[in-house]
């Protein structure tokens, strides 16, 4: 039996790339959005209501940076290292091949 093959795209990485830091963006304009609406009904508001929802937008805010975070300092390294090294290793396989 054969060995077993593999391959991959480098285009798929890159467009996986791409599309968390198009989300990234996308998540950034629509919190702007939401914001910008939110402080003018918050003129409307008063006492408690605008205590509390300024209690839950820091907790909002601390979770939504969180997953910015991931996204921007997690995940996007992750998959420039990924391609990077299947680059490495294609350009190490076909110098064995060709040295062989």
């Amino acid at each position: 039996m054969g060995q077993p093959t593999y391959s991959y795209s480098a285009e798929a990485i890159i467009a996986g790339i791409t599309a968390i830091r198009n989300a990234h963006n996308k998540i950034d304009t629509a919190l702007d959005q939401l914001e910008s609406y939110s402080n003018g009904q918050l003129a409307t508001w008063d006492g408690d209501a605008r205590a509390m929802y300024t209690q839950y937008k820091l907790d909002w805010d601390g979770h939504v940076d969180k997953m910015k975070s991931i996204m921007t300092t997690n995940a996007i390294p992750s998959l420039e290292r990924i391609l990077d090294n299947y680059d490495l290793t294609e350009r190490f396989n076909s110098r064995t091949w060709q040295d062989g």
